[in-house]
């Protein structure tokens, strides 16, 4: 009798499944099998091997840290990323709220920047900010949005946000010393810059480099951090009064500053009058009306034509 019941006992114990039973695992568990195919077959060896039944703890447990260590999955993927992959198949209202901060930082860094994300492309992004910690990786958050950058064709800065700040800055040098530049060196050194392949001081000394080569005789100054338009202020003032011009419409590239200031020797100020004087144009000025006028009746007082005072 002893023997026929533990027959029967030996047959009611139920054999050991060879498929996974869904319902029995842990929720982090859940959430491995479903991430990666990797992860999914990890997860069915570790219920066949009764790594997660509870009579076979410790060691199942160890067992199955040990393997998912050894995963070309775990090796792959960060600490953050993990987490937040468990977090995104375990709970859905939770990573709602992460992907929800993820989109709003997204937005707030392409707004002070000057970048316009795709519609399409912004749930990409937030997903990827929380899964990379961009929060806490901000060269990382960078150079993944570089590529969003807008140009703005046609208008008077190409860029807006920082980039445009870096354009505004280095169009600006440019002009006080002299020089031009197309859009696309701008261009090329906004995004130079904005994806931190250099720095924006290094496109200024460029800048007067380049300028130091075309006002030879101002060249330390320049690269001292001078800018040309201050320097040539004098000569400036003395074109705009001697020829009778808006002081605020005179350029570094007017023919008559480019002359006087040109050249291992720029021309003194009282050089640089005397010739504007004797241009054709200043001859339509006011004050060359005025001198003619006084010159000729000091000439007829001398002739006795006309009395003192210029009275006949």
């Amino acid at each position: 009798m002893a023997k026929a019941e533990k027959t029967r006992a030996k047959k009611a114990t139920p054999p050991k499944q060879d498929t996974l039973d869904f319902d029995e695992l842990s929720p982090v568990i859940k959430a491995l099998f479903k991430i990666d195919p990797e992860l999914r077959a990890l997860v069915e060896q570790g219920q066949k091997e009764g790594w997660f039944d509870p009579d076979n703890q410790p060691r199942g447990e160890q067992l199955w840290q040990n393997a998912l260590a050894e995963s070309e999955w775990y090796r792959n993927n960060g600490e953050t990323v993990r987490e937040a992959l468990t977090t995104k198949a375990t709970d859905p209202a939770q990573w709602e709220i992460l992907i929800e901060d993820g989109r709003a930082a997204v937005l707030d860094y392409a707004s002070q920047q000057g970048l316009t994300i795709p519609p399409g492309s912004l749930d990409e992004l937030a997903e990827q900010y929380v899964m990379q910690d961009w929060g806490s990786r901000p060269f990382a958050f960078r150079d993944a949005l570089q590529q969003y950058i807008d140009i703005d064709y046609g208008s008077e800065f190409n860029f807006r946000g920082e980039a445009g700040d870096v354009e505004q800055t280095l169009r600006t040098t440019a002009k006080r010393n002299g020089l031009t530049f197309n859009d696309s060196w701008y261009q090329g050194a906004v995004k130079a810059v904005q994806n931190g392949l250099t720095q924006i001081e290094d496109y200024d000394r460029d800048i007067r480099e380049q300028a130091a080569t075309y006002w030879t005789g101002y060249a330390d100054r320049i690269l001292a951090g001078q800018d040309m338009m201050d320097l040539a202020s004098g000569y400036m003032r003395v074109l705009a009064d001697t020829m009778e011009r808006d002081y605020a419409s005179i350029s570094l590239l007017d023919p008559d500053i480019k002359k006087a200031l040109m050249g291992e020797q720029p021309m003194g100020l009282w050089d640089f009058e005397s010739m504007l004087r004797q241009k054709p144009e200043w001859m339509n000025t006011k004050q060359a009306r005025d001198e003619v006028t006084t010159k000729s009746f000091s000439v007829l007082e001398r002739m006795g034509v006309i009395g003192a005072g210029g009275t006949y």
